[in-house]
């Protein structure tokens, strides 16, 4: 039973949810404009999923009263 939420417990930790929102965004559609180099940190949909991570998961955090969250 434990194997099969594993997967779940994972993808909802902050920084494994951050990471698959950055891979969704990037395979929905890839930017063909992008300046050779580092292709992961300058495209659009890194900044989408960031922004994305902001408000969905911090508000999450803040109606938990257990987490003390600070402004971004």
């Amino acid at each position: 039973m434990q194997r099969f939420f594993y997967p779940v417990k994972l993808v909802s930790s902050k920084g494994y949810l951050l990471l698959f929102l950055l891979l969704f965004f990037r395979c929905q559609s890839p930017d063909p404009d992008l300046v050779n180099g580092d292709r992961f940190f300058q495209s659009k949909n890194y900044e989408k999923a960031v922004l994305y991570y902001k408000k969905v998961v911090n508000k999450k955090d803040r109606s938990d009263k257990n987490i003390r969250t600070e402004a971004i």
